[in-house]
């Protein structure tokens, strides 16, 4: 375990607070919540899909600001019944996977215990396992949804074979069309299989060379998949303009027809009804609402990811201003992580992710995801998330708007064609005002597009960021780099604008911070003169002092 990882820990609780795997303390020598709260941890984790939950020491409640601590549990030892680490690793059902590790920060020292999830073994702490419910350890037995959840975690769901199936399960010219698609693949063109080869080849045979759950979802008859699925096996989409009192929708027959069959009639029928953005001058004829890129993703992308064990169905809804795709199931990823790291969680049915990637529905490399976000947030569109993990009937949402509302930005995105797809994402989290560093934005997002947002960068070879341009500047120049830049933040954009320019004038950082103050900007300056990070060598005119660049000096204030 890193400094960054705790890094990344601190901030993560400073921006929510307590998470279910991250538990802090300021102090706590008490085994047997020691023993239930790492045992909830572990079982929180594997639920909420993180490898691993943390026990902090040494981190005060409510400001989240180190304090130190000098706890250590293979040294802690509580009355007369001696060290208590072995008593607890004992106390649990089987060994956890725990890493010990301390952390000497300029503020204190910081202790942290590391838990492997429990996977889909619960792990008990003397015969009971626990979970985080709000902010205290809960038995896992009263939540026997979370139970379930955790106990099925890891059953691939898309490998299991129906009690009774057999190839006349299949409908024929769904197979054929598989077939077709199949060898369309430039290194299949010369392959010659049989059926049952062919679907072997793609993962939809299980024991005995029996249709699995995928095979029958995707190339099963409707008479079958809706008697072994109910409505699962549905994909449904309408198309609703109320000012024009303009409604379409599937048929019921196409509703329940084979997935290979339906997921393109849908594509078929978004694209029908799929416009130009031609509301401003800015966009060609030629460019769409939703390229078909996008809309592929996002369908498959909830295809992949549904939970198949819900009795409910996918719901795409098209407006001539949206496009809504309702998934069934819990939200498992953090979507910052999957935009900015391409982090996504473990697939629930990899079978079927293994299908979707064999006949090219699927990126095999991933972050398909991501690069539907890049190209919408280019038109100055956006990719909304809704869910609701904590509903009887969690279900997820994403809306990708199809009408732009900012126009300023939309120019600046479509003009911009040598933006990064991380630069893309950082600038639309500030452009809708996620933008206080070190909350909404990390340093490292801040450095990555550091000339894009402040006067004195050049952003690339052809993007200049101008507040004429912009008009919204206040979002890009003031709020994001200055006027919400904490006082240490800000001290840092003067000591790199110092390490630039051997001498420099108040004014230069005048302009450098234009969301600040003059009167902020001096008191600043003379801190940082104070502090001797700076020199002051006459009026208005300063300079970096040798040798005095440590974070600690900067930040004192």
């Amino acid at each position: 375990m890193e400094l960054t990882t705790l890094e990344q820990l601190l901030t993560t609780i400073k921006k929510h607070g307590e998470i279910p795997y991250i538990e802090v303390k300021d102090s706590l020598l008490d085994k047997e919540k020691i023993g239930q709260t790492l045992s909830a941890l572990s079982n929180s984790a594997s639920f909420h899909n993180q490898e691993y939950g943390y026990m902090i020491w040494g981190i005060e409640n409510s400001s989240w600001n180190v304090k130190g601590t000098k706890f250590d549990i293979e040294k802690a030892k509580q009355g007369k019944s001696g060290f208590i680490y072995h008593q607890i690793i004992k106390a649990f059902n089987y060994p956890p996977e725990i890493l010990l590790k301390e952390f000497l920060l300029s503020q204190g020292r910081v202790y942290v215990i590391r838990i492997k999830n429990c996977g889909n073994n619960p792990l008990s702490f003397v015969k009971i396992p626990y979970i985080r419910s709000g902010e205290v350890n809960d038995e896992l037995h009263n939540h026997p949804i979370i139970l379930k959840e955790i106990v099925n975690k890891n059953v691939d769901w898309s490998a299991q074979t129906p009690k009774g199936s057999c190839m006349e399960w299949i409908d024929e010219k769904a197979l054929e069309y598989l077939r077709i698609k199949y060898l369309e693949i430039n290194e299949n063109r010369e392959k010659q299989l049989d059926n049952t080869q062919l679907l072997n080849t793609l993962s939809l045979l299980g024991e005995n060379d029996k249709p699995n759950n995928t095979c029958l979802l995707f190339i099963g008859k409707p008479a079958i998949t809706k008697k072994i699925f109910v409505d699962r096996s549905k994909l449904t989409w309408v198309y609703r303009d109320e000012l024009n009192g303009i409604e379409e929708r599937l048929l019921v027959d196409e509703e329940s027809m084979p997935l290979i069959f339906s997921i393109q009639n849908v594509f078929n029928k978004i694209n029908k009804f799929n416009t130009t953005l031609s509301d401003i001058d800015l966009f060609r004829n030629d460019v769409s609402q939703y390229d078909a890129k996008v809309i592929e993703e996002m369908t498959i992308n909830a295809v992949a990811h549904r939970d198949w064990t819900i009795n409910f169905w996918i719901e795409i809804v098209q407006t001539p201003t949206s496009l809504e795709i309702r998934n069934p199931g819990k939200f498992r990823a953090d979507l910052d992580k999957v935009l900015r790291e391409n982090k996504r969680p473990e697939y629930l049915n990899p079978t079927l992710v293994d299908f979707l990637k064999k006949i090219h529905l699927m990126e095999k490399e991933g972050g398909g995801l991501k690069k539907a976000y890049t190209i919408q947030i280019k038109k100055g569109l956006k990719i909304v998330l809704h869910h609701d993990n904590e509903s009887p009937n969690p279900r997820v949402d994403f809306i990708l708007t199809g009408k732009v509302s900012d126009i300023v930005f939309a120019r600046l995105m479509f003009t911009s064609k040598d933006l990064t797809q991380d630069q893309v994402v950082i600038l639309d989290k500030i452009n809708s005002n996620q933008n206080i560093l070190n909350k909404d934005v990390t340093k490292d997002e801040f450095d990555s597009v550091r000339n894009l947002v402040t006067k004195t960068g050049q952003g690339g070879a052809h993007l200049k960021i101008k507040e004429h341009l912009l008009k919204k500047s206040k979002n890009y120049i003031s709020n994001f780099s200055n006027t919400h830049a904490s006082v240490g933040t800000s001290k840092e954009i003067i000591l790199d604008y110092a390490k630039k320019n051997s001498e420099f004038t108040t004014a230069e950082i005048y302009d450098v911070m234009s969301g600040k103050s003059e009167v902020s900007i001096r008191i600043l300056l003379m801190q940082m003169v104070k502090n001797n990070v700076l020199e002051r060598k006459s009026r208005g005119i300063y300079r970096l002092v040798a040798n005095k660049q440590t974070k600690r000096n900067i930040n004192k204030h």
